[in-house]
């Protein structure tokens, strides 16, 4: 259908004439029909391929890297620790390793410490299976007792695969 017939029998509809038809000048529209399904999707085509990219390209730009991901491990650490009520403590990564420390009172309830070695054998066993730990007491500046706990990111240990699965 022209887009002159539509406009007619819109007007037709409504009941009203049209006051600015300019039927002299329509070289501006031509007498071309209204694009079906077809003539849009043809017409799309560029701006779909266009969009695919920026879509493709936007994706590989919020892709996670390592860092983001180490971060990431290292928050939910953070609140694993503080919905035990474990006070005075720092979460720290380097590269793929993780390192938690416990500041200690000088004479610690042995029912903290409990709590501490249970929220470590979760970490261990439920989160962090891909790493190694290693356990360390020491004294900070004020001489309280410092417990640090190193996880050592291991490749060839994992939690899913028999050893003998890992192709490297």
């Amino acid at each position: 259908m022209k887009l002159k017939n539509y406009k007619e029998l819109l007007n037709e509809e409504r009941g009203e004439e049209d006051e600015f038809d300019n039927t002299s000048d329509s070289s501006d529209f031509g007498d071309s029909e209204y694009y079906g399904e077809e003539d849009e999707e043809s017409m799309y085509d560029d701006d779909y391929d266009d969009y695919e990219d920026d879509y493709e390209e936007e994706v590989s730009q919020n892709e996670p890297t390592s860092d983001d991901v180490l971060e990431h491990l290292a928050s939910l650490i953070r609140q694993m620790i503080k919905l035990a009520n474990i006070e005075d403590y720092y979460v720290t990564t380097n590269e793929y390793d993780l390192s938690i420390q416990f500041v200690l009172n000088k004479t610690e309830r042995f029912s903290k410490l409990i709590k501490i070695m249970g929220l470590l054998k979760k970490l261990t066993t439920d989160t962090l299976i891909q790493y190694e730990s290693e356990l360390d007491l020491w004294e900070n500046k004020e001489r309280h007792p410092l417990l640090t706990v190193d996880f050592y990111y291991d490749i060839k240990k994992s939690g899913s695969f028999k050893k003998d699965d890992v192709p490297f």
